[in-house]
């Protein structure tokens, strides 16, 4: 049954601090103003810094898990220690590390401002005095700073000042010889590329990322990125290898470890096949990837991830035409997302059951979950409300149709 109310967390105070010129914490509050990344979201890759100590390890550990808010919270103790011991550059590891976990809810606004804060306390020459014997560790700290950065004026549609942050940050991660950084931004450099509708540079860059990446993850990520371009430019003649991509890719997930990036991973790869006109792959190894994702969030105990894989596997029995088996698993999706009050899943699966009992002609509860839907749409609104104009324009009109079916 669907709920009456959805509970409006758009004023929600994030648990996380900002920083000014001279590095210090300052407790602030704002709405997320953008939604957080779902599994078919072009993948960022993460470059987390810092000692080996056991807090900051474990942060790590919750943020790989898809524990975006723990993770915050114990990078806000790691920061307050290093200031407490004086420690400039621990610091703004630390800070870089939590502002990645900030994106990963959305909170892209937020992250922006710290971001160029940090980038104005890396600059300042009191700051590069305490930490003369650490150039490289501060200029790893510049570039990671400047990558984040790039990625959230994508975000927030500055293309162009995107793509001068991330050339900037190549160029750091380059001199330094640190190879999963540089396939990290050239990824990136990539998306940024797309964004602007410059197709081949972003291609190129995506293979660039791919022939320098070091670990199985940033392959993988800038394959799928790859390839979920090639699909979209040609629908229905990709190329010759694009089912033995899909293939590969499949059975190189197969292999990485159990994380939230990995299970997005194989939720994208998913999802690529069931929206080609291309038949990339048979219906059986379609779900038993979903399955296998499915039962990776369960072991991660990463809720988000397993709403999303039981919302595609609705999905995939939708489009072979298993209608109950669909019903079921959508309708189970979304008491999920409503329990993780995730208004941005929330949406898209009760618009997905209006429009299923339309079909069925439930009127009853087609109208009950068209109003699920829109409740859900007013939340975002309040999400949204320190967004870019373009973002928040971008959003609603891909949600017209909503009201508009309604």
């Amino acid at each position: 049954q669907l709920p009456e109310h959805l509970q409006d967390r758009s004023d929600q105070i994030v648990d996380a601090c900002a920083v000014d010129r001279q590095g210090q914490a300052q407790f602030m509050a704002t709405g997320r103003g953008g939604l957080p990344p779902t599994p078919t979201s072009l993948p960022m890759g993460m470059i987390l810094l810092g000692s080996d100590d056991k807090a900051n390890n474990e942060a790590s550990l919750h943020l790989a898990q898809g524990d975006a808010r723990t993770a915050i919270s114990l990078w806000q103790q790691v920061i307050e220690r290093h200031q407490q011991n004086n420690n400039a550059l621990g610091q703004r590891q630390a800070q870089l590390n939590q502002i990645q976990a900030l994106q990963s809810l959305g909170f892209y606004p937020q992250a922006q401002t710290q971001l160029e804060a940090i980038l104005i306390a890396l600059s300042d020459q009191s700051t590069q005095s305490l930490v003369t014997d650490n150039l490289v560790a501060v200029s790893e700290a510049e570039a990671v700073a400047r990558l984040n950065l790039g990625n959230v004026l994508r975000v927030g549609g500055e293309g162009e000042r995107s793509q001068q942050m991330l050339e900037t940050a190549l160029a750091i991660s380059q001199s330094l010889d640190h190879p999963l950084l540089t396939s990290t931004v050239l990824l990136n450099l990539g998306h940024t590329a797309q964004a602007n509708n410059h197709t081949e540079r972003a291609l190129a860059f995506y293979q660039r990322a791919i022939e320098t990446a070091p670990t199985s993850l940033a392959y993988v990520q800038a394959e799928i990125s790859q390839l979920a371009l090639h699909l979209d430019q040609a629908p229905t003649g990709v190329s010759d290898n694009a089912a033995e991509r899909w293939l590969q890719l499949q059975q190189q997930l197969a292999a990485l470890p159990a994380t939230r990036a990995a299970t997005y991973a194989q939720l994208h790869l998913a999802q690529l096949e069931l929206n080609s006109q291309q038949a990339l792959a048979s219906p059986n190894t379609v779900l038993a990837l979903l399955t296998t994702a499915s039962q990776q969030a369960k072991t991660l105990n990463d809720s988000v991830a397993e709403t999303y894989a039981l919302a595609y596997q609705g999905q995939f029995y939708r489009q072979t035409q298993q209608w109950p088996e669909s019903q079921t698993l959508t309708e189970k999706a979304l008491e999920n997302a409503q329990r993780l009050e995730a208004p941005e899943i929330v949406y898209e699966l009760a618009w997905q059951l209006g429009r299923f009992y339309t079909m069925q002609g439930n009127q009853p509860d087609a109208i009950a979950a068209y109003n699920t839907a829109i409740e859900a749409l007013s939340m975002l609104r309040g999400e949204l409300a320190a967004a870019s104009t373009d973002v928040q324009f971008t959003f609603r009109d891909g949600v017209e149709p909503v009201y508009r079916e309604f």
